[in-house]
């Protein structure tokens, strides 16, 4: 196997376990009721799709849905900031 064929592989199998990895992290937004974690997990999701939306890997319609779907969840994590009650963390997470 090439350089180039390992590399494209281990993108491959790189992208399909962040794709995994986000459509757990959906489900966890739809199971947790706390806003504040609703925003973090709204957060994250729109980076994974965004990153996922860079990966040449996948087909240019595939990115452009991660793309669409990164703006979507990006404004349901600012609506979810909004909603949060005074009190509540506001602080914007680093990751």
């Amino acid at each position: 196997m090439s350089s180039r064929t390992a590399d494209a592989s281990a993108l491959s199998q790189a992208c399909t376990a962040l794709w995994l990895a986000t459509l757990s992290l959906m489900t966890a937004f739809m199971q947790n009721p706390a806003p504040a974690h609703r925003y973090l997990l709204a957060r994250r999701i729109a980076r994974n799709l965004a990153t996922l939306h860079e990966q040449e890997c996948f087909t240019q319609r595939t990115r452009a849905s991660f793309a669409k779907l990164a703006k979507r969840w990006q404004r349901k994590a600012e609506l979810t900031f909004d909603r949060l009650e005074p009190g509540q963390p506001r602080a914007h997470c680093a990751w």
